[in-house]
């Protein structure tokens, strides 16, 4: 029943963005998404242009947030390796009902991670995944 309505990635002509229990926050070549147990930093500096501050404002399509920040081949699998790990991750918000709408190196290394918090009070990362 999981494999019937769990997408493998995100939909290319849905609108991108965060989970809405998660909180941006830029940062220099990097972002940090932040919710009640756990703080993931994002390293977002595969494109000249930042994909964080997109997907925050979760104004545009997966496919519209890669053509514009893709200047070459390299930098278009970078940036879709990034996305792919965000979704992998659960940080990509996969319930786009639009009542939430306004809550919201090498290219294949690894450029989330995720750290909890000391004032957790669960013993469980699971918690947080999506």
């Amino acid at each position: 029943m999981i494999e019937q309505y769990m997408l493998e990635s995100p939909a290319h002509d849905l609108p991108i963005r965060f989970r809405r229990d998660l909180q941006y926050k830029a940062g220099n070549r990097c972002f940090h998404l932040r919710s009640r147990n756990m703080e993931h930093r994002v390293l977002d500096d595969i494109a000249p242009i930042s994909v964080g501050p997109l997907i925050a404002d979760g104004n545009c399509t997966m496919s519209e947030l890669v053509i514009r920040v893709a200047a070459d081949g390299t930098t278009l699998l970078g940036v879709a390796d990034l996305l792919d790990q965000l979704y992998m991750t659960g940080l990509i918000e996969e319930d786009l009902d639009d009542c939430f709408i306004w809550q919201t190196g090498d290219w294949t290394t690894r450029r989330i991670e995720g750290v909890k918090h000391a004032s957790s009070h669960t013993g469980a990362d699971c918690a947080d995944s999506h």
